[in-house]
């Protein structure tokens, strides 16, 4: 459902802010890998400090 949901908006406009929520709702219904997957995407090639900190500060399980 997450996935699907994101196939209609494009990536420069695909919000940090909804791959974490996306990647913390995997992690709450127990799919880690996928969950890392998406924080790793987050990290990857952004070159941006802050949503590399906040995507490692949800990975490690706080909310």
């Amino acid at each position: 459902m997450y996935e699907q949901s994101m196939k209609g908006i494009p990536e420069d406009k695909q919000s940090m802010w909804t791959i974490i929520n996306i990647a913390r709702g995997y992690a709450n219904l127990g799919n880690k890998p996928m969950a890392d997957k998406l924080f790793s995407s987050l990290k990857e090639g952004s070159g941006d400090e802050f949503r590399s900190r906040v995507a490692d500060y949800y990975a490690a399980g706080n909310d």
